[in-house]
């Protein structure tokens, strides 16, 4: 996921980028600045670094 995606998922909640809708926006609480800081410090959990393209595949809870 990029570090975009990652962005819009922490503005926008989840549902904007096709993940659980149970994740809150923080729009209203965070600034963008305060975001961006976020999802940096998201990256730093990951082994390598921003992938490429958002071609990613989210396994369902559902089988």
């Amino acid at each position: 996921m990029s570090n975009a995606t990652l962005f819009l998922a922490i503005k926008n909640g989840g549902g904007a980028i096709g993940i659980s809708p149970s994740m809150p926006a923080f729009s209203g609480h965070l600034t963008n600045d305060e975001m961006a800081g976020l999802v940096s410090y998201i990256r730093g959990f990951c082994a390598e670094p921003e992938p490429r393209t958002d071609s990613i595949i989210i396994p369902s809870a559902r089988r």
